[in-house]
């Protein structure tokens, strides 16, 4: 109740203020709704439960000291909080200062500098001073210290005016009150921007527009076309038939674009009668010859005086001895006209950046070296990591990324040493209506409260008795119910006792706590929900309500006894007003069927198109012959119109062609319905292409999956002993068989594929090396026994050298491998023969064999028909 008294009482003295010092009353002043706007916003963010320290964010109480930013944002601290923030945020500057490396004037300067460097405010970065860390708690204005804490004043205000300056000559008149004084409302006389007329404003708004044409007299005689303006007069656009400086041309030229030049060489014959003038177009006098009086040669060093003008000027045969662009070297050639050349060709010792290398090269080719810094950047996280850095390592690119106190955000500032700033964004609060609101520092939206609101509730009362129902205040929730009786007359006769029963008004929804803020730059630590920008709810709920057309709903129905007949009309009964008149009998119905042959044997009911509770009568228990598009007969009585669809059984096989699946006779016909019901849901187990695994994915139509993007079943590799395994995929065996000359077709399901080389484990483990390995060590091993005998043998006593030796070593190289392979292929030729010799003399004893097979079992044959 306090809170709303002191907040009440700082707004109506606002409102006071500026009624008093206008000559008018106009609600629509934008300057009063402006400060109006801000000082309620103000004040209900300084209230209990919606004022938050940035650095701890904890609520700031009354009782408790604090300190605002009254040089930028207003922002309330507790008092501890902005003395360990400052301090801390002097400690880090000077240590940052320290760390750097002193190596040269530069650093120093910034090291002094960074340890003169004060403090800024947590939220706008505000800079003070290291002398003004705060070290007392006062009022808003300043003028009380230690304020005492008044249920009926303002938190951490003194009562007092408030006599803090403005922008302009006038100071704020209010009480001590939180946040930016409300503009100037004193009226001034004022003028235009143009000045031709003169005015009584706002102080704060006296700056204004006469909305008439300027006039102003511009630099080319005409007078500023535009309606009175702040700014300077922009310049004349209108065009005239103008001539250039140097008289030869007319044109048609803006204003602001004279004087104009024509772009001609001017070519007027000079003083001395042998050049002419190369100046472009100007006005005036051409002046003398540039070649005429003593003139120098090219580099400097000798000078002439009795030359004429139409004689070049001579060099004089000396050494240029001009500087160079690389600042250290001087031109080496003799005296010449023109520039020197660029490149700097002299030999020097060089040093590379980082002072760890040097070097005698050209002076015009750089020097670097490999090193890296090793330096910690001023992150201190970070090293630097530069190429032959010379010790001024840049800051750190990187981005901060460490979760903020508010626990929403992470720091979007460049990676930094110490803590991070508070996070700089804020939810807003509004009440139900959106009259009233505040701003709540992010990571604080759990405690946020709507902020108390003296204005009607919007949403109208629907029911019939809202002309004598009072009204509101502005709240979340629905609104309260009618406590009136309904008292209406009804079409019976008797009055309706009931409680109001019309419909209610649209609820307004529940306070939710804000969202957390964003912002371009800001990473959400969790997803954020997205904000759709809306009306406030309160309105919302009034056109909700406002839509509904007739909100009178009927009264309950009359409890009267009252006399009816029943249904089929077949006796008279009576019932209250309220039930319904429509009632059965014990009877049946007995009217005749649609299908004509029959009566209906219901119980007793209303006829069709004798009301709202007409009921149709039975329909006929025949059974039906009517022809059908399967082959199945239709199961159902007799019934006018078509035959429903068939419900007889039927199985299909499956896409896979594992399982049958039964379906309903209609469903078969109906290909979409047919596609989904023949999924089984089992593996699918088809071959795959190129591979032999099934497909392993559920039942399905088409093309199996793992044949389009490449089997991903595993594949046993091992090396030749067998010793090395590992599990490959199918398609990846298969891409390394084809590169390694294997047919990717010989893979078999459950057998492992030599894939993977042997290493020298192996060769310890299994002391039996392949036969292949076996030869082909032994070939090379003479092939590397003869080359040593041959080149030993073969050594002239006097060697070689340069090209003919290297081309006739190559020669002779080759022709001993030329000899090795000839002998090798007549050893293989010789081993061949050999084993088809073996297979020769093994398949002429079969023949034996054969033969004395047959001869013993004919001989049992003839025996057994003797016997």
């Amino acid at each position: 109740m306090a809170r709303n008294t002191w907040s009440q009482a700082l707004l109506n003295d606002y409102r006071t203020l500026v009624e008093d010092s206008s000559q008018y009353k106009d609600s629509l002043d934008p300057v009063f709704l402006t400060g109006l706007a801000r000082l309620e916003e103000e004040l209900a963010g300084s209230q209990s439960g919606a004022a938050v320290c940035l650095i701890c964010l904890e609520d700031v109480r009354p009782a408790e000291a604090t300190w605002d930013c009254q040089a930028g944002c207003h922002c309330m601290f507790h008092l501890v909080c902005i003395q360990a923030w400052a301090r801390q945020h002097m400690g880090n500057s000077k240590l940052d200062a320290e760390s750097l490396p002193a190596l040269g004037a530069e650093q120093e300067q910034t090291s002094k500098k960074r340890e003169q460097a004060g403090w800024a405010c947590p939220k706008c970065r505000q800079e003070y001073a290291r002398g003004e860390v705060p070290s007392k708690y006062t009022c808003f204005c300043g003028k009380v210290e230690d304020p005492p804490f008044d249920p009926w004043l303002a938190p951490h205000s003194c009562g007092q005016e408030c006599n803090r300056s403005l922008s302009c000559p006038h100071t704020c008149s209010l009480l001590c009150h939180p946040g930016p004084c409300p503009p100037c409302p004193r009226q001034v006389k004022s003028e235009c921007f143009c000045g031709k007329q003169t005015s009584t404003r706002r102080c704060a708004a006296q700056q204004w527009s006469c909305k008439k044409l300027c006039g102003t007299r511009l630099p080319c005689g005409h007078r500023c076309p535009h309606l009175c303006h702040p700014t300077p007069c922009p310049p004349c656009t209108l065009t005239g038939k103008h001539s250039c400086l140097c008289g030869r041309e007319s044109a048609q030229v803006a204003c602001k674009d004279l004087p104009f030049q024509c772009g001609q060489v001017c070519g007027r014959m000079l003083d001395c009668g042998h050049h002419s003038c190369q100046a472009t177009c100007h006005k005036g006098e051409c002046g003398s010859c540039p070649l005429q009086g003593p003139r120098s040669c090219p580099c400097g060093k000798a000078e002439f005086t009795d030359l004429a003008c139409t004689e070049a000027t001579p060099t004089c045969g000396s050494t240029c001895d001009k500087p160079l662009p690389c600042g250290h070297h001087t031109c080496m050639e003799r005296c010449h006209h023109g520039d020197c050349t660029s490149t700097c060709r002299a030999v020097t010792l060089k040093s590379c950046h980082c002072g760890k290398l040097q070097k005698s090269m050209p002076c015009h080719e750089p020097l670097r070296c490999e090193r890296r810094c090793t330096n910690w950047k001023e992150c201190g996280r970070h090293q630097c990591k530069r190429r032959c850095c010379d010790g001024d390592c840049p800051p750190c690119e990187e981005v901060c990324g460490r979760k903020l106190r508010c626990g929403n955000h992470k720091c979007p500032a460049p990676c930094h040493s110490g803590p991070c700033q508070p996070c700089p964004l804020s939810a807003q609060v509004t009440c139900a209506c959106g009259a009233q609101r505040y701003r709540l520092p992010c990571g604080a939206e759990g405690r946020a409260q709507p902020p108390p609101c003296s204005r009607p509730c919007p949403v109208p009362s629907l029911c019939r008795h809202a002309s004598k129902s009072s009204s509101h205040l502005c709240h979340y929730g629905a609104c309260p119910t009618c406590p009136e009786t309904c008292s209406t007359v009804l079409p019976c006769g008797h009055n309706c006792n009931a409680a109001c029963h019309d419909t209610p008004p649209s609820s307004i929804p529940d306070f939710t706590p804000p969202i957390p803020p964003s912002a371009p730059g800001f990473i959400s630590v969790r997803q954020r929900a997205e904000e759709t920008p809306t009306m406030p709810p309160s309105q919302s709920a009034a056109e909700a309500s406002n839509s509904i057309k007739d909100a009178h709903t009927a009264c309950p129905p009359c409890q009267a006894p009252v006399k009816h007949k029943c249904l089929g009309e077949h006796i008279s009964k009576d019932l209250p007003c309220s039930a319904p008149k429509e009632f059965t009998c014990d009877s049946s119905c007995r009217r005749p069927l649609a299908c004509g042959n029959h009566t209906c044997q219901k119980p007793c009911h209303a006829p069709l198109g004798s009301g709202p509770l007409a009921e149709a009568c039975a329909v006929c228990s025949e059974p039906c012959t009517k022809p059908r598009s399967c082959a199945h007969a239709c199961l159902l009585p007799c019934h006018p119109g078509p035959c429903p669809p068939c419900h007889e059984q039927a199985s299909v096989p499956c896409f896979c062609g594992t399982s049958l699946i039964t379906l309903l006779c209609s469903q078969q016909q109906d290909k979409k319905l047919l596609e989904g019901k023949k999924q089984c849901g089992k593996p699918c187990r088809r071959a795959l292409p190129d591979c032999p695994h099934a497909c392993q994915a559920p039942c399905h139509p088409g093309p199996c999956p793992e044949a389009v993007q490449g089997c991903q079943q595993e594949v046993t590799a091992r090396c030749r002993c067998r010793r090395q395994r590992t599990k490959l995929p199918c398609q990846q065996a298969r891409r390394q068989m084809v590169n390694s000359g294997q047919n990717p077709q010989e893979l078999v399901l459950g057998q492992a594929v030599r894939l993977l080389p042997c290493t020298a484990a192996c060769s310890q483990a299994n002391p039996s090396i392949p036969q292949e390995k076996e030869k082909e060590a032994s070939i090379t091993e003479h092939r590397d026994s003869a080359h040593a005998t041959a080149s030993k043998a073969a050594m002239p006593e006097r060697p070689f050298s340069g090209i003919k030796a290297s081309r006739r070593r190559n020669r002779e190289d080759r022709q001993r491998e030329q000899q090795l392979a000839a002998a090798a292929t007549q050893r293989q030729a010789g081993f061949l023969r050999s084993i088809a010799a073996l297979f020769k003399r093994y398949r002429e004893a079969g023949m034996q064999i054969v033969l004395l097979l047959a001869v013993l079992g004919l001989g049992w044959i003839i025996a057994t028909a003797l016997v």
